[in-house]
Parts: C-alpha cells; sequence; structure tokens
C-alpha cells in the first residue's frame, strides 16, 4: 500500500513537472493523453498476463515467472483470476484497444500540420514536442498491443 502511494506520488510529481513546460491552452490535451496512455499500458500488462496463463504449466514454470517479475502488481494479481474464454477475453481485448485507438485518433486530429494549435489558429509552441512524444509512445503502444491481438500462443 505504502509503495503504491509512493508511486503515485511520484507518477504525480512527474506528471506535475511535465505541465510545467506545456502551455496552458495545451494541458488538458496533455492531460488526455496521459489518461489513454496509462489505459493502454495497463491493458498490455493485463494482455500479458493473459498469454502467461494461457502457456502450458512447463512453459509457465521457465518463461512465466521470469515474465511475471517484470509486470506491475495489478497485472500479477490478473494472472490470478478466473479465466474467461478464450473468446470473451479476446473480444473484450480489441473492444477496449478500438476505444483507446479511436481516443488517440480523435486527440490527433486536433493537429494541424503536424501541430497543435489554440482557438485563433496560431501554433501552441510551448510543450509541442512533449506532447507529440507522448502521442507518439501512445501510437506505440497501440502497435504493440495489435501483436498481441491473435489466438496464437508465443
Amino acid at each position: 500500500m505504502v509503495s503504491a502511494l509512493r508511486s503515485g506520488l511520484s507518477v504525480s510529481g512527474k506528471l506535475f513537472e511535465s505541465l510545467e513546460g506545456v502551455d496552458e491552452k495545451l494541458q488538458p490535451v496533455l492531460m488526455e493523453l496521459v489518461d489513454v496512455r496509462s489505459k493502454l499500458k495497463k491493458l498490455k500488462n493485463e494482455r500479458v498476463a493473459y498469454k502467461i496463463r494461457k502457456m502450458t504449466d512447463r512453459d509457465a514454470d521457465v518463461v512465466g515467472k521470469v515474465a511475471l517479475e517484470s509486470l506491475g502488481e495489478e497485472a500479477k494479481e490478473d494472472t490470478k483470476k478466473p479465466e474467461e474464454s478464450p473468446t470473451a477475453e479476446t473480444k473484450r481485448f480489441r473492444r477496449d484497444l478500438e476505444e483507446l485507438q479511436t481516443q488517440l485518433e480523435t486527440i490527433e486530429a486536433k493537429r494541424v500540420e503536424g501541430k497543435f494549435i489554440d482557438a485563433d489558429g496560431k501554433v501552441i509552441a510551448k510543450g509541442q514536442a512533449y506532447v507529440q512524444s507522448v502521442l507518439d509512445e501512445s501510437f506505440c503502444l497501440v502497435f504493440e498491443l495489435l501483436d498481441f491481438d491473435d489466438e496464437a500462443e508465443w
């Protein structure tokens, strides 16, 4: 509990520091992006945990223990959940991924010629690169998750 609180404070501190370098007109976009990125990371951890659950016992002994060590506590708990049918799990995964991808595309559509602009049509200079890097990272996570979108084992 204490480590989770420290982790949360650490993340909040990092976000606060990053907001200082971003124009206030661009901060709502950044906050939305950070939220989507967080959900993508959680979805990735859940999918990795799902794949580990699907491994054979022999493979799980070797690979699963190593992979589980790299996951957060929440994802480790996901490995203990009763299994959903692969079809139900995959449908939920696809639905969640599609929703997050749509949110990213909506955010990206706010850009004009690759830049975020204000209501007057002027480029918001302060924080543009940082927000773009968060957007890029989020799309990279989407592409990683698309690789998980199959019923085949690793």
